[in-house]
């Protein structure tokens, strides 16, 4: 009888590390896939302000255009060419930016 009275407190010690365990390494499993999806989530921000980017600078593009075409006058086209120096990346390399960007995500 005395045996088995030791063996409990024993056995309960022994299961509530087990379960201490377990649960320790359910909350690793679990921050790291938060982590990586963390970074999913920063990258898909990033790809979305390329492509904000990309359109804005489309809309440039098509409003110095339409200028041009009803005035004539090539000051709106040398607003473009001044837009596409000041903003630092013409919208080709953006285009492509943005491709290899869109190419890394998982979906």
């Amino acid at each position: 009888m005395k045996t088995s009275f030791i063996n409990r407190p024993i056995s309960g010690f022994i299961i509530s590390i087990v379960f201490t365990i377990a649960t320790s390494a359910f909350s690793f499993y679990s921050i790291e896939k938060f982590f990586k999806s963390e970074q999913w989530v920063e990258h898909t921000n990033m790809v979305r302000g390329k492509l904000e980017s990309i359109i804005s600078k489309m809309k440039d593009a098509e409003t110095g255009q339409r200028g041009f075409l009803l005035t004539g006058n090539e000051v709106s086209l040398s607003h473009i060419q001044t837009r596409k120096y000041q903003s630092g990346q013409p919208l080709i390399p953006c285009v492509y930016l943005l491709r290899t960007m869109a190419h890394n995500s998982p979906n």
